[in-house]
């Protein structure tokens, strides 16, 4: 299987989201659980280690996608936001490990202001993906603990994560 991912990835599309939601979707109603208790991956080999819970911030949504089914097979409990505001209103509900963002995704510079602002919201580390390599420059201005190019290679991005959430 590749993990290689792109904007031009053809990739399955999934059913389209109900009228009114918000952007966001939530990791603990995907997971399957009538409780609303984060479910354990299974993978077909047994019951996967929690690796921790991530936001994915990016309004493409193949990539979005994409990268949250691989690392939900990772172990990973993830969250998807289309918007700077949906993952702020995430962040308010949840406590990610990590948030992975695209920097240029529409008010994405407002959203890393306002969340590091907010006293509210805990000190969580930020891993930037870029759709060009001269955006990565903005991981010192977002203070982001790494920056990775689109396309990402889902292996180093499962490796970044999990460096960068227990370290």
């Amino acid at each position: 299987m590749n993990s290689m991912i792109g904007r031009h990835a053809r990739l399955p599309k999934p059913p389209a989201a109900a009228p009114g939601t918000s952007g966001v979707e939530d990791a603990s109603k995907s997971s399957g659980d009538d409780l609303g208790l984060p479910a354990e991956p299974r993978t077909g080999r047994g019951p996967r280690r929690y690796a921790g819970r991530v936001l994915v911030v990016d309004a493409d949504r193949d990539v979005r996608r994409s990268i949250a089914s691989y690392l939900r097979v990772g172990g990973w409990l993830v969250d998807e936001a289309t918007s700077g505001p949906a993952a702020l209103d995430r962040m308010h509900q949840v406590r990610p490990d990590v948030v992975v963002l695209e920097p240029m995704l529409p008010r994405g510079r407002a959203f890393v202001a306002a969340w590091r602002k907010d006293p509210r919201l805990p000190a969580v580390p930020l891993i930037l993906l870029a759709g060009a390599p001269a955006r990565l420059a903005a991981v010192d201005g977002l203070r982001a603990r790494a920056g990775l190019a689109k396309p990402v290679d889902l292996d180093v991005l499962a490796a970044v994560l999990q460096h960068v959430a227990h370290n």
